[in-house]
């Protein structure tokens, strides 16, 4: 099996940089990168190969879709081995510190300076990162740091025009790219959160016959069209709740925060009720006048059935495209969007683990072809963690090297067992954690541990190759 350096630098062969001693810089600096996660370009390579990547990344004639687009053509190759393919849609906020504005940067809510980055990631219906598909990046325009500049106004004559004097834009454009790049390959099912329900964008991915499950945010009417009528509308949420649950799913939820859009949730296993049904939605009666009057979709609501006390009821609704006329059906569509959460993953591994928002590159520029270069370093990591929870029992020299195996058998020996006992991807990576402080009984392992293990198992393997006897010379024979 190739090292992880080598999977993560075949990720740029052919990149078109414009020569191929800039291929080869992007591919030495991504290798380096993948094996010492989270450390500084200054800490992680060596003076001349630093010059070299700062002058990759500043180069104007580097465009960071030249750096990404060998990872994505691997991606849609990876896609074919499979029939459906999740395409996971969302956006995060890179922040990056300072006083002085970098050029190429706005200013973020909250202070702070940065840009925002719409990503459309690749997942198999199990669950697996395929890779990133589509980075859509750009920063609101002020003229200082905290400024805030007021939102535009405008009427549209059609869908598209009416969405391109808002950012939910690139909602659309990121379904578009991704499907003429992918074309046949797959049939892509588009999977957003509660960003993505707007109506404009709905009726457009309908239209081009794109299927999708989007988690619903506005509670809207249904089949009234756009007439004013004085009698009680019916609206979609009372309307799906008051049906009958259909089946019923035990899932594992983790601790989250409290933060503006989401209440506090502790770490809970709790039971999921699952209904669903078919709705002819209507627009409210302030949206543009251009987008369909009634909108058939099928729709499922997750709801948990006994919440802990004081805590609000886990409930998603979710607009989809797909059947949902069977059990089957309805947690088909449950699954699919909780594969969401891979792009959160996705998104902690590129600011946690690649700790990308500590870079101190000077420009917007250098910074989104650094990004492009951190993609797929994230993914391979991305992945790596996948393949611990689904194939757990796999030998782990599919993932490290030899001489880490046998390093990690004699840093975490077991009691009983033989020195040539298969260690399994599940003992590698726990032994790896244990290198980075991780106890046992405290759980699985996060980002930050693993790769501090990491980097300890990488010293670890440099002094074993140090110090192993090097072969005498052979003779000459001339």
């Amino acid at each position: 099996m190739p090292s992880l350096r080598d999977r993560v630098a075949a990720e740029f062969a052919g990149a078109r940089l414009g020569n191929r001693l800039r291929v080869l810089r992007a591919q030495s600096t991504a290798g380096q990168l993948v094996t010492t996660a989270g450390h500084s370009l200054p800490r992680t390579l060596s003076p001349s190969a630093l010059q070299g990547t700062y002058r990759l990344l500043r180069t104007p004639a580097v465009l960071p879709e030249a750096l990404l687009e060998p990872h994505q053509n691997a991606t849609v190759q990876r896609m074919g081995a499979h029939d459906d393919v999740l395409c996971l849609h969302d956006t995060t906020e890179a922040r990056f510190g300072g006083r002085v504005l970098r050029r190429g940067l706005g200013a973020l809510a909250e202070g702070g300076q940065g840009f925002f980055a719409h990503f459309a990631l690749a997942v198999t219906t199990e669950g697996r990162p395929l890779g990133a598909l589509h980075l859509y990046a750009w920063h609101r325009p002020t003229t200082a740091v905290g400024a805030k500049v007021p939102k535009k106004k405008k009427i549209a004559p059609n869908v598209r025009n009416f969405l391109e004097d808002k950012e939910s834009l690139r909602w659309l454009e990121g379904v578009e790219a991704v499907e003429a790049r992918v074309k046949d390959t797959a049939r892509l099912v588009h999977v957003m959160d509660r960003e993505g329900d707007a109506f404009e964008l709905l009726a457009a991915l309908l239209d081009r016959g794109s299927r999708f499950v989007i988690r619903a945010c506005h509670d809207r009417r249904l089949n009234v069209g756009r007439s004013r009528v004085a009698a009680k509308v019916d609206k979609l949420f009372a309307t799906l709740a008051s049906r009958s649950v259909v089946c019923e799913r035990e899932v594992e939820f983790g601790p989250r925060g409290a933060h503006a859009r989401q209440s506090k949730r502790t770490a809970r296993v709790t039971t999921l009720e699952v209904r669903g049904g078919s709705f002819v939605l209507s627009p409210a009666m302030g949206a543009v006048t251009h987008v369909p009057q009634r909108m058939p979709v099928n729709v499922v609501e997750v709801r948990e059935r006994t919440p802990p006390e004081g805590e609000e009821p886990i409930v998603w609704r979710l607009l989809t495209t797909e059947p949902v006329q069977t059990e089957q059906d309805l947690l088909r569509v449950v699954d699919w969007y909780r594969r969401r959460w891979m792009i959160e993953e996705f998104f902690k591994v590129l600011k946690t683990g690649c700790s990308y928002e500590s870079l101190q590159l000077c420009t917007g520029h250098a910074l989104l072809n650094a990004l492009a270069l951190l993609i797929p370093v994230a993914w391979t990591l991305l992945d790596l963690r996948w393949m611990e929870r689904a194939e757990p029992n796999a030998n782990a020299e599919a993932i490290l090297t030899e001489t880490q195996v046998e390093l990690l058998r004699r840093t975490r020996p077991k009691p009983g067992k033989r020195a040539d006992d298969v260690l399994t991807i599940r003992q590698a990576l726990l032994a790896i954690a244990a290198l980075g402080g991780h106890l046992a009984h405290n759980g699985a392992p996060g980002w930050q541990t693993l790769l501090h293990g990491y980097r300890e198992l990488l010293t670890l393997e440099r002094g074993s190759l140090l110090m192993a006897p090097r072969e005498p010379p052979k003779p000459d024979q001339s």
